[in-house]
């Protein structure tokens, strides 16, 4: 992958939606803040926010156009149904640019100084320089070898196609941290070369995942987030002390990110 910042890819998406990597936004007043909480209702996962917030505040993603000015051309059930099949890249990076269109204020961070016995400081984390990760030459995928090779369908597995996953399959990572691993390693499946499965095709259930030995599953986790495409959503505080630099999680639940 290369890399650029949230500011200088602009309303772009890192790999395109329906033929498409444009991206709008809509104007964000008091009206579309209503809206807004109309679709989060009781809340929900981070893939409800983001779901919620994009279906009102986007004015077209990719080749899907969502309003035009005040009127709806989607709703916000058809935009959760159209967005399971878009790239989990390209949702996070419009949902990020969002952020940093409709509010170019820093984000604030409430942090504990780590050389300082946790004292409690306060960090304006820069939306714009967010780092990006695009694929290059439109290449999304990589292969893994597998360490121990496994049998699928009667047929013996030795490689896997791995890139990113679409945004269906973050509604249905759960569980504990073992469980999530296994379920984001198996929707990262984008190719299975003795299927002969192409990309958009490809998939592994759990029942396949399963049969992954423990160093194949080590090794895949290690590659799904060096080769992960999209925003990363770490900004990198000092140490008021110390000015030591150190790496922070940037949280992006409504509350904390948009307000």
């Amino acid at each position: 992958y290369k890399t650029t910042t949230l500011a200088n890819l602009g309303a772009k998406l890192p790999i395109g939606f329906r033929g498409s990597v444009d991206y709008s936004t809509r104007d964000w007043t008091a009206q579309e803040e209503l809206l807004v909480g109309e679709a989060i209702g009781d809340g929900g996962n981070v893939g409800h926010y983001c779901e919620a917030v994009l279906s009102v505040l986007s004015g077209t993603f990719g080749g899907m156009q969502v309003w035009d000015g005040d009127k709806r051309l989607v709703s916000a059930q058809g935009f959760s149904i159209a967005l399971q099949s878009a790239w989990m890249p390209d949702v996070l990076t419009a949902y990020a640019y969002l952020r940093f269109a409709s509010n170019k204020a820093p984000l604030k961070l409430q942090l504990r100084d780590p050389d300082d016995r946790g004292k409690p400081f306060e960090f304006l984390a820069d939306m714009g320089s967010l780092e990006v990760r695009l694929p290059v030459d439109g290449c999304i995928t990589w292969t893994h070898e597998l360490l121990q090779p496994v049998t699928m369908g009667g047929r013996k597995i030795t490689r896997l196609i791995m890139g990113p996953q679409k945004w269906d399959a973050i509604k249905h990572i759960h569980g504990n941290e073992i469980m999530s691993r296994i379920m984001i390693i198996a929707s990262s499946v984008r190719g299975i070369p003795e299927f002969d499965e192409r990309v958009e095709d490809a998939s592994i259930d759990m029942i396949g995942a399963m049969r992954l030995s423990k160093a194949d599953i080590s090794a895949l986790a290690e590659g799904v987030e060096a080769h992960g495409l999209g925003p990363i959503f770490v900004a990198e505080a000092k140490s008021p002390k110390t000015r030591r630099p150190f790496e922070v999680a940037i949280p992006w639940r409504y509350n904390d990110f948009f307000d």
